[in-house]
């Protein structure tokens, strides 16, 4: 009778042997990379340049991951092609060598025949073009669109309008008349001449500039990274230019900012005589203000001082500019302008 009894405890002791087991093989066979792991970037992979806290400007750094140098793999040796014995001389090989022989020999008598016959024939010379010259180029049509925007400067406001587009990637809106888009063509026209201006300014992507007719009293202008820039209100045409370099100036740091960085270690707390830089904006001067007028005096110095109502007092023109402030002028005739100079605007 106690034999009897003990034999459900025995077999509750191996049901819970097994159970265990199982559990023991499911977890012990499982895939080694099942585990997920959420790991965010260690504080030591980011880098952000440290700003200079001695000056109160506005710093175009960006951070990014330190990730390491990858070692360049060798390229392995070149071995040395084996040499081939020549191939024995056979009768089909004679004959494979005369009639290519003769072939060329054919081609070089119809290649003849064609060059005596277009040195007979002038306008026959003329209407065939070079290897990979497209046809078109040679129509007076074609010739005539393909002329310099700049060396024959369009009119009329569309003709103005679509120009700028089509050449420089200025979308021009608003209500410009004929007058004030011809002033900014010119302008652009000229900043182009540089070849950094014409690759980083005007060949990155394009800068929508809104003009809203206003008196000359009330000239401003804004510039804007994302929306581009704004105008409003018309003066003479130098003041009309100038304002629009001024207000390029900005856009051309807010696309290379190297550039703008290189002059806030190198130019700045140094001020021009302008009004944008020297009284503007409130607290005083700012390094946005003071780069973005150094950009236009580069241009106009010879003709325009940036003043508002005789300040800063002074001359209106600047012909100073260039000696007396050569941290400035240098700066942005290496960096920005490639070198180019203006003496005519």
């Amino acid at each position: 009778m106690n034999k009897n009894k003990n034999i459900p405890k025995f077999k509750n002791l191996i049901s819970i042997l097994l159970f265990f087991t199982i559990i023991f093989l499911t977890f012990n066979s499982r895939p080694t990379n099942a585990a997920f792991h959420f790991d965010s970037f260690n504080p030591a992979d980011i880098i952000c340049p440290t700003p200079n806290t001695a000056k109160n400007a506005l710093q175009l750094f960006n951070c990014f991951i330190n990730t390491p140098t990858p070692t360049p793999i060798p390229s392995p040796t070149p071995q040395p092609s084996p040499t081939t014995p020549p191939p024995a001389s056979n009768p089909e090989s004679s004959t494979n060598n005369a009639a290519t022989t003769t072939n060329n020999q054919t081609q070089n008598q119809t290649a003849n025949t064609q060059q005596d016959t277009q040195e007979l024939n002038p306008q026959a010379n003329q209407a065939l073009p070079a290897a990979g010259q497209n046809t078109q180029d040679l129509s007076p049509q074609a010739a005539e669109t393909q002329q310099d925007p700049c060396s024959t400067p369009p009119s009329d406001y569309e003709s103005i309008r679509q120009s700028l587009s089509t050449n420089f990637q200025i979308n021009l809106t608003g209500d410009a008349d004929a007058n004030w888009a011809s002033q900014a063509h010119v302008t652009i026209c000229k900043l182009n001449q540089s070849s950094n201006l014409s690759t980083q300014l005007f060949g990155s992507s394009p800068i929508n500039l809104n003009f809203t007719s206003d008196s000359c009293t009330n000239l401003r202008g804004n510039a804007d990274m994302a929306t581009g820039i704004t105008i409003t209100g018309t003066c003479d045409n130098y003041l009309n230019r100038a304002i629009l370099v001024h207000e390029l100036g900005h856009m051309y740091a807010f696309r290379n900012p190297s550039v703008y960085n290189n002059f806030l270690n190198t130019v700045w707390p140094a001020q021009i005589p302008t009004y944008n830089c020297q009284i503007h904006y409130g607290d005083g001067p700012t390094a946005a203000e003071c780069f973005a007028d150094g950009f236009a005096e580069n241009v106009v110095y010879s003709y325009l001082r940036l003043t508002l109502e005789d300040q800063p007092a002074g001359e209106t023109t600047f012909p100073e500019y260039p000696t007396t402030y050569s941290n400035y002028y240098n700066s942005f005739n290496t960096n920005a302008f490639a070198g180019e100079t203006f003496t005519t605007f």
